[in-house]
């Protein structure tokens, strides 16, 4: 589209439609700035058109996102209490892909592991997005030597006002820890309310996982010899726009947890906030707490 209206535009250079044209064209490659030099090149033909000028006020996008995290957990039993950090730096390549690398390190029972992954999101059509995650730990002990994990979701219903979009979700994933394979798969429904100022997102979740081990895990307890498991669950999360610039969150599970190298059947719940300093800069706060089977609990500030 770019290279025809900037052949239309030799042709006609005073046409406003072919100058919008050519400014959209390159609002859709996120060239934000030379998309606002033809707006005000149709603007200076046409200064008293409004739909000329909503243009040219329109926010020019940054590219780059840069995401830190934190986070400290206390145990109930055995071992000291965890402490993790990650960073994550995402590039928007055109306004339907995005591109993002990350690298998390965890102190977990006094031994630290790093994990790197890189990360594929793209939206296919109005309606459908997916993406496509891998990575792994080159020191691992409990976090997974190598992953990968791919999903998507698919808008069912458009809806508005009280009832707004409905979205059908899926989340899959493969990790091969030093003495576990997991496979995930967790199929969801998730649905707008109030103008999109509240959503509601339920998972199912179910796990495979093969161990076969002779050692014992990091915490002391032993993993289970030579058995494939099968464990189900599930979540429920309420996410809530008060206003403009804070955003609340609550949600629930019981459902395999697998962060650790073990599959072990956890009860969690946690809530928290995002705040929008302004609009490039957000803060988030959260706790959880786990309740794990025949294992330690854990409390978590993020």
């Amino acid at each position: 589209a770019e290279t025809i209206f900037r052949h239309l535009r030799t042709r006609l250079p005073q046409d406003t439609d072919i100058l919008l044209g050519l400014g959209d064209s390159l609002r859709g490659t996120m060239q934000d700035e030379e998309a606002r030099l033809v707006y005000r090149d149709a603007s200076i033909v046409d200064p008293a058109s409004a739909e000329i000028e909503a243009r040219v006020a329109q926010a020019i996008r940054p590219r780059w996102r840069l995401d830190l995290d934190g986070s400290l957990s206390i145990l109930s039993q055995r071992g000291s209490d965890w402490q993790e950090g990650s960073a994550r730096l995402s590039y928007i390549l055109n306004d339907r892909t995005v591109i993002t690398g990350g690298v998390e390190v965890t102190n977990r029972f006094r031994i630290v592991n790093t994990l790197i992954d890189a990360r594929i999101d793209h939206r296919w059509s109005d309606s459908w997005t997916s993406y496509l995650r891998i990575g792994g730990s080159p020191d691992a002990v409990y976090r997974p030597i190598v992953f990968g994990e791919a999903g998507g979701t698919l808008r069912v219903i458009d809806g508005n006002g009280l009832f707004g979009a409905t979205l059908l979700t899926l989340d899959s994933g493969y990790a091969k820890y030093d003495a576990t394979e997991a496979m995930t798969a967790s199929p969801g429904l998730q649905q707008y309310l109030l103008d999109g100022r509240l959503w509601i997102s339920g998972k199912v979740i179910g796990t495979l996982a093969d161990s076969a081990v002779t050692t014992r895990a990091p915490d002391g307890v032993a993993f289970a010899r030579d058995r494939l498991s099968k464990v189900g669950g599930c979540s429920v999360r309420v996410d809530g726009m008060p206003t403009d610039r804070l955003t609340l969150f609550v949600g629930w599970a019981d459902a395999p947890d697998t962060s650790d190298g073990r599959v072990i059947p956890t009860q969690a719940v946690y809530g928290g906030g995002i705040y929008d300093l302004n609009e490039t800069v957000s803060v988030k706060l959260s706790a959880a707490h786990e309740q794990r089977v025949k294992s330690y609990d854990r409390t978590s500030v993020n």
